[in-house]
C-alpha cells in the first residue's frame, strides 16, 4: 500500500498538480469521520479487493455502512463510479447498491485510456472484462 502511494506521489510532484492531496487511512475511516456532509461530487471505487472466498465476503469495501456513508457525504446528484475485473464481486456491488435505495443506476461513462490505472491495463491487456457501474445519489 504504502508503495503505490509513494508512486503516485512522485507522479503528483512530476506533472506539479496542485489540487491532488494524499492521505493513508482505511477508506471507511476517512469517509466516516473526515469527509463532511454533502462535500464530494463523485467517488471513484476503483478495482477493490473483491474478497473473493465466502468466508472474506465481510471484509469487502461496497457494504451498506460504507454507502450510507457516501450518501451522506454526497452532493446533491452526486455520483459512485465502481470498476472491478471480478464479475461475482461486480453483481455484489450492483445488490449493495440496489438494496441500499439510496441511488439510481446510470449509463457507465467510458474512461479515456490515459484515465485507466495500473490495474485496469493489466486486466486488459490480458483479456479480462472490466465490469464497471455508475450510481447517482437520489
Amino acid at each position: 500500500m504504502l508503495r503505490r502511494l509513494r508512486r503516485v506521489d512522485r507522479k503528483v510532484v512530476r506533472d506539479d498538480l496542485q489540487n491532488v492531496r494524499l492521505i493513508r487511512v482505511e477508506v471507511t475511516y476517512l469517509i466516516s469521520k473526515l469527509i463532511p456532509d454533502r462535500s464530494v461530487s463523485t467517488y471513484h471505487v476503483l478495482f477493490p479487493d473483491p474478497w473473493p472466498k465466502r468466508r472474506h465476503h465481510s471484509r469487502r469495501l461496497i457494504c451498506a455502512p460504507l454507502l450510507a456513508e457516501m450518501y451522506r457525504t454526497l452532493t446533491a446528484g452526486g455520483v459512485v463510479n465502481c470498476a472491478t475485473d471480478h464479475a461475482e464481486y461486480f453483481e455484489w456491488i450492483q445488490r449493495e447498491f440496489r438494496k441500499s435505495g439510496q441511488f439510481t443506476e446510470k449509463e457507465t461513462a467510458l474512461l479515456p485510456q490515459e484515465a485507466w490505472t495500473d490495474f485496469e491495463k493489466e486486466f486488459i491487456a490480458a483479456g479480462k472484462k472490466v465490469h464497471r457501474c455508475r450510481w447517482l445519489k437520489r
